[in-house]
């Protein structure tokens, strides 16, 4: 896959309201943004791994664990500010320094560390191979959904006068949030990660943790600390 450039890109802001300076919180040993480096770096596709980030301290853990840093100026690290901010941002920076052209480029989130150890290669192959323009990934939901509505609340992917069994249930998958992956030219153009062709990466129902708050931490914790057992 040589002639494929695609580079990973971690957005990482200092900010946190919920959980103060998450990523940097201790898990399994590690800072929490260090875990998605690593897994990146792993790659055998990813040509470059680099870590926008408006924060010293995350910058220098990142370069500790081999991350490049691009630093993201304070407009683009406020709280309503955008992760397709950050990618478009990271995209100027790579191609202002002439590091060639590069064909996508992969936003890993380090709140979603879940991931098997060939996950990020299979999600570029998947890319190629099936010639997307983009790409999310995506768990499996297996769950009888409802919507709260006018008079009575409604159901959403199934008829309750006429119940299937769990496994019969149409299949709908849940954005995750682990990673995308955006065509270099749909993410200029569009300003957007999604769009054209896109293409779902199913991952395993313990990827659909994210780390928001406490409790989520501990969970990720747990699951990591199970993985590395097993």
């Amino acid at each position: 896959m040589s002639d494929f450039q695609i580079k990973a890109v971690i957005p990482a802001r200092g900010g946190s309201k919920r959980l103060p300076r998450k990523n940097l919180v201790e898990v399994c040993g590690h800072p929490l943004i260090a875990h998605t480096i690593m897994q990146a770096r792993a790659s055998e596709h990813l040509s470059g791994v680099y870590v926008s980030t408006d924060d010293d301290e995350i910058a220098a853990v990142s370069e500790r664990y081999g991350a490049e840093v691009i630093v993201r100026p304070p407009e683009l690290a406020k709280d309503m500010s955008s992760s397709e901010d950050a990618m478009l941002h990271a995209a100027g920076w790579v191609r202002d320094r002439g590091f060639g052209d590069v064909d996508a480029y992969m936003m890993l989130q380090c709140t979603s560390p879940i991931r098997t150890e060939g996950d990020i290669d299979a999600a570029i192959c998947q890319f190629r191979e099936e010639e997307a323009d983009s790409l999310l990934s995506v768990c499996r939901a297996k769950h009888f959904l409802w919507r709260a509505g006018g008079s009575s609340a409604q159901p959403i992917n199934y008829d309750f006068r006429a119940r299937p069994r769990s496994q019969d249930i149409i299949p709908q998958f849940q954005e995750n949030g682990s990673f995308y992956i955006t065509k270099s030219d749909l993410l200029s153009t569009q300003k957007c990660r999604l769009g054209g062709k896109v293409v779902m990466y199913e991952m395993d129902f313990w990827a659909a943790f994210e780390i928001d708050d406490d409790d989520d931490l501990k969970l990720i914790q747990w699951i990591l600390e199970q993985r590395s057992v097993g």
